[in-house]
C-alpha cells in the first residue's frame, strides 16, 4: 500500500528540468516511488536516506 506524504521540488539530473512531484512512500517504508521527469521521461531516483535525515534533523 502506498501513501502520499506530500509534494516536493525535484530536479532531473539528466535534462536539468525542475518540477513539483508527489512524494509517495513505497509499501509503508521510508523508500519512495521513482519519479518520471515530465520533460525527458527518464526516471529520477532520489536518495531517500538523505531525504529522511534532512526531515529528522532539519
Amino acid at each position: 500500500m502506498n501513501m502520499l506524504r506530500g509534494f516536493k521540488r525535484v530536479t532531473c539530473p539528466y535534462c536539468g528540468h525542475s518540477f513539483l512531484a508527489a512524494d509517495i512512500e513505497d509499501n509503508a517504508t521510508v523508500a519512495e516511488l521513482p519519479i518520471h521527469c515530465p520533460k525527458c521521461g527518464r526516471i529520477v531516483k532520489t536518495n531517500w536516506l538523505l531525504n529522511l535525515l534532512s526531515r529528522l534533523f532539519g
